[in-house]
């Protein structure tokens, strides 16, 4: 990062390279959102949309038009508030990491910045439970294909007994239908 002072706020680090391709390895898919929360108009997102096919390409064009309009102000703080406000705060943890490991910032401590301690918490604890609610759901999906496997093997089990029932009672058929073509002295053995 191009901090010049150990002690710079995260609110107002710049957005490096490094975030913005951090940015594109892990939330490209949701390039309009991420536009949208960071003030771009809904006209410009539909002309990024119609001149590149690829949402790496579309965020990149976000990222520059959101660096061009607000020049000093499009800062990593900001980056941040928007991509929680989209919901992705997996992403704005990995950026909020990066900051810890940059050169300029390796003295910074969450005492500088009580409101951004408070942030750097909150964004940790919404991951916890967001992670906590995805393993629940996990949890959940696993016991369902597993009581499916169970009712779909008694199922099969079920028909399985039916079709030897079938088999049994066929074959007892065959054999009355033998043991009455026998002659009558044939019968008793």
């Amino acid at each position: 990062m191009s901090a010049t002072s150990s002690g710079r706020q995260l609110e107002q680090a710049p957005v490096t390279a490094d975030h913005i391709l951090k940015v594109c390895e892990i939330a490209s898919s949701d390039w309009r959102l991420l536009g949208i929360a960071l003030g771009l108009i809904l006209s410009l997102l539909s002309s990024i949309e119609a001149d590149y096919s690829k949402s790496s390409d579309r965020v990149l064009k976000v990222f520059e038009k959101w660096q061009q309009n607000n020049k000093d102000g499009a800062t990593l703080g900001v980056l941040i508030n928007a991509l929680k406000k989209i919901r992705r705060n997996d992403v704005a943890q990995v950026l909020v990491g990066t900051v810890k490991l940059e050169p300029g910032l390796q003295n910074y401590t969450p005492e500088q910045s009580g409101s951004t301690r408070g942030e750097v918490e909150k964004l940790a604890m919404d991951v916890k439970i967001e992670q906590r609610e995805k393993d629940t759901k996990m949890k959940e999906l696993k016991t369902m294909i597993e009581n499916l496997g169970i009712e779909t093997s008694l199922a099969l089990l079920e028909k399985c007994q039916e079709d030897m029932e079938d088999q049994r009672q066929k074959m007892l058929d065959e054999l009355g239908q033998y043991l009455s073509a026998l002659p009558c002295g044939t019968k008793r053995l």
